[in-house]
């Protein structure tokens, strides 16, 4: 590393750097991970910390806007009922295929944090290769996970959740395994977050977004 890089990472740790000096190009920084990695809530920091706005791909998937521009498109299959203030939601990969095409369209070349949701980040075999050349038109995509071995992640994240008064049912158990595994093995390459130090003590949010920036490309 020049001594010119040096001084830019050391900007950038500091929060020195200014808007056009920001190495991270004007794309999206996406954030992928299972339930309970702590990757919404980093993200809504990130968001902060950066002064660039926060994408949440779970709220767009109902969001009238892309309903509208996605219900007639060719095998899109969609049902959202709003219903006293709430909102009962169905569709199929197609449909979020359609959405996340038309957020890059919106977003794809601006400064923003996208936090994928963990099911709209799974994509079936006819699907993987388009959404990955999607994805791949910004180098920062990370994937948060807790360690190569599944079922160590599995059973981090379960004690997790259930530490936050989540269950996970029985029957559910091997799906967010599947999870788990689908995303690391779709994802893999892509710049990891690891949310466990090497001590196996857990990161903090903040330590999480100073590593985010560091990798920033």
């Amino acid at each position: 590393m020049n001594l010119q890089e040096n001084i830019q990472r050391i900007k950038k740790v500091m929060g020195l750097l200014t808007e056009e000096e920001k190495p991270y190009e004007n794309k999206p920084i996406i954030l992928i991970g299972p339930q309970g990695t702590g990757k919404s809530t980093t993200a809504k920091v990130l968001s902060k910390k950066l002064g660039i706005p926060l994408i949440e791909t779970d709220m767009l998937m109902i969001d009238k806007k892309y309903e509208e521009l996605c219900k007639n498109e060719p095998g899109v299959e969609i049902e959202i009922k709003r219903v006293n203030g709430g909102i009962s939601y169905t569709s199929n990969k197609q449909y979020e295929f359609c959405v996340m095409n038309k957020i890059f369209d919106d977003y794809g070349n601006q400064k923003v944090v996208l936090d994928v949701g963990g099911s709209h980040a799974q994509w079936d075999k006819n699907l993987s290769e388009p959404i990955m050349k999607l994805f791949n038109s910004t180098p920062n995509i990370f994937i948060f996970n807790v360690s190569e071995n599944e079922d160590e992640t599995y059973e981090f994240l379960k004690k997790r959740r259930e530490g936050r008064g989540e269950k996970i049912l029985p029957e559910k158990e091997l799906r967010f395994k599947k999870i788990i595994n689908d995303l690391r093995n779709f994802y893999r390459g892509k710049q990891e977050i690891s949310i466990i130090n090497p001590d196996k003590t857990e990161k903090t949010t903040d330590e999480m977004v100073d590593e985010i920036i560091t990798k920033l490309t």
